[in-house]
Order: structure tokens, then sequence, then C-alpha cells
């Protein structure tokens, strides 16, 4: 079945099928404003954008015929350091976000609890659990496979532990699992097809840093290091908070570390969105 989020104009598809020599996919997806899936899109064209940068930045350095192979690789490591490496951080957070995200959706998909108030109705799975466990293995397992759909005897199994039906856990775990499936089968198909978004996305984040060093042109000992002080704090920018007086006013504005002047100014718009407490 075709992915829910797949965009109906693949006109539209962003990307490439390539970054560098290496190989990643287009994102060719698409979902309202303010979604998971929107969120990933601009991630991915966020590392696009970054990876890009940093190409334009070394070109610009070898064609200014200024520098050595070594200072060519200085003056790409110090744009990757302030600019690339941190919005490929950033974009990666927002995949392990999502990530996380879907983790607790899927974590939260159990089987529906018996209404505790109903002792009859308890009682019975309980005499079934019982059956169940007094019969020779090959009579449950055949007994357990002839009733596999039916709901009084599949609550008896699936709302107490596998001893108490004679099952091995591991059938037991594929029958709750069935239930489960039976009961959110939506939403386990609608996590399935953002789980292909979000592998687009990771797979893209972790080339295009992969990239970034042999655009850079280092070892991986200097590259680590670079990415290390690009990435801290999940590649935010510094930030402050000054009060300022304009016009007789008292305001609050906020501050960012320019790495590449080496002094503190104003935030950009889309800086405030992506830098700690501003970006509450």
């Amino acid at each position: 079945m075709a992915n829910r989020y797949l965009i109906s104009d693949m006109s539209k598809r962003i990307g490439r099928t390539h970054i560098g020599k290496r190989s990643i996919s287009h994102f060719i997806f698409e979902a309202p404003e303010g979604s998971p899936v929107a969120k990933l899109r601009s991630a991915y064209a966020a590392a696009l954008d970054a990876d890009a940068a940093l190409r334009e930045s070394r070109a610009n350095a070898e064609a200014s015929k200024k520098f050595t192979a070594l200072g060519i690789s200085e003056q790409v490591a110090e744009s990757a350091l302030t600019d690339a490496l941190p919005k490929l951080r950033r974009a990666r957070v927002a995949v392990e976000r999502i990530k996380a995200e879907m983790a607790e959706r899927a974590s939260k998909l159990t089987p529906k609890l018996p209404d505790p108030a109903d002792l009859r109705g308890e009682a019975q799975r309980a005499e079934i659990r019982a059956m169940l466990r007094n019969m020779p293995e090959a009579q449950r397992e055949e007994y357990v496979q002839q009733n596999r759909a039916n709901p009084v005897i599949l609550a008896a199994i699936v709302h107490a532990p596998a001893a108490l039906s004679g099952l091995h856990e591991m059938k037991h775990a594929h029958i709750i699992n069935e239930q489960i499936a039976r009961e959110h089968g939506e939403e386990i198909a609608e996590l399935r097809d953002l789980e292909e978004v979000v592998r687009v996305v990771d797979k893209l984040t972790a080339e295009a840093r992969a990239e970034a060093q042999a655009v850079i042109g280092c070892s991986d000992q200097i590259f680590a290091s670079i990415a290390d002080m690009a990435e801290a704090n999940d590649g935010k920018l510094p930030f402050r908070i000054e009060t300022q007086v304009v016009d007789g006013k008292t305001l609050e504005v906020c501050k960012v570390y320019d790495f590449e002047a080496r002094r503190w100014r104003d935030a950009k718009p889309e800086e405030i969105s992506t830098t700690g407490k501003a970006a509450a």
C-alpha cells in the first residue's frame, strides 16, 4: 500500500539522489504545516542548504587564488564550524525529536483493558486460562490456533501473564501484538508511513555530515574537534537576553554570538527560533 504522505505531483519533490558520491533520496512527501512530515521536510531542506553552502565556501576559497591547499581547508573548516555543522545538527535534532515522539506514540499502543467492574467476565477469563493451562501442550497449541480470532479466548490470554495460560512467552507476545494490530491498525500504519519519511531525512543528515569532512579535506581527528564545537548545545548558537532602553521604553533583545565575527550581535528572526530559551 502506498505511503499516505506521498505527493501526488512528483514535480513538487525536493532534493536529489546524491550528495557528493553518497546516495540519498528525494523528499517526495507532503503534509500540513506544523505536522511531523512538514518538520522533516524543513530538516531535509536545511541539510541540503548546509551542504550547498559549504561547497560554495570551498569553491570561493579556491577561486580566490589566495590560499594554499591547507589554507583552503582552514577557510572551509571555519565555514563548517560556524554555519554548516550547526545547521546539520539542528536538522538532526528535529529528526531525533520526531523519532522520540513516534516511539512514545507506539509505546501507548496496548490492548484495550477489560472493564474492571465486570467480575463475571473476569471469572470467565480465569476459567479459560485454567482450561488452557491444564491442556497437554499439543492440544493447547491447536486450540489457541483455532481460536486465534475469538475475542473471548483472546481476552483471556492477552490480559494476563503467559504462564497463566500455559503459553510460551514468544507465543503470548505474538498474540498480544496481533490484538494491538486489530485495535490500533490505523495508527500503526500511520507510524509505519512516517517511519519511511524519517529514514529519508535521517540518512541525508548522516550522509551530509560525513560529506562535510570530505569537503573540508581534513583528518578524522581534526573533523571530530571541529564537530565537537559546532554541534555543542545541539547546534544552537550561544545566546543571551539583554535589556535595552529604546525611546524611553525598556525592551528585551536576544543576542547571539557570531563565531565568525567573534562578537555578540542582534539575533535574526530565524535564529531566535533555533536558540535555547528564545525558541520556547
